[in-house]
């Protein structure tokens, strides 16, 4: 018998249900504090959408399909210029410690060679040494 089952009855399962739901993904909205960074935003966002304001009637476009253009292109957008936000999942974790992470991640990709695998190496004890026992 199936968890989601009663003697007789059926109930639906919630899993499946949550499969088809699309994943909203969170951007560093702090950076848009910064003005450069938020003007650079309005003029990407408007000058993607500058053609929507002169549609023709002629085209065959839904609500539906603005709406979805809209919401992929601020969600493109604002990935690229605002990134995602770093979540730091212990007390103890600083941003120096996750730029020495990003740091190393950088270097494991020249691992194989002798002067990269030696930086590799150097970067990764200066995290150990950075983060407390």
């Amino acid at each position: 018998m199936h968890p989601h089952e009663k003697e007789g009855m059926v109930v639906p399962c919630v899993e499946e249900e949550q499969e088809t739901r699309k994943h909203r993904f969170k951007f560093e909205v702090d950076k848009l504090k910064d003005p450069n960074i938020l003007t650079t935003l309005q003029a990407i966002i408007g000058g993607r959408f500058a053609p929507l304001l002169v549609l023709d009637n002629d085209q065959d476009l839904t609500p539906d399909d603005l709406v979805e253009t809209f919401n992929e292109t601020i969600s493109e957008e604002a990935s690229k210029l605002l990134g995602k936000p770093r979540v730091k999942k212990k007390k103890w974790m600083t941003d120096e410690i996750l730029a020495l992470c990003d740091q190393r991640r950088s270097l494991k990709k020249r691992q194989k060679d002798p002067k990269g695998g030696k930086q590799c190496r150097e970067a990764n004890l200066k995290v150990k040494r950075s983060a407390p026992v």
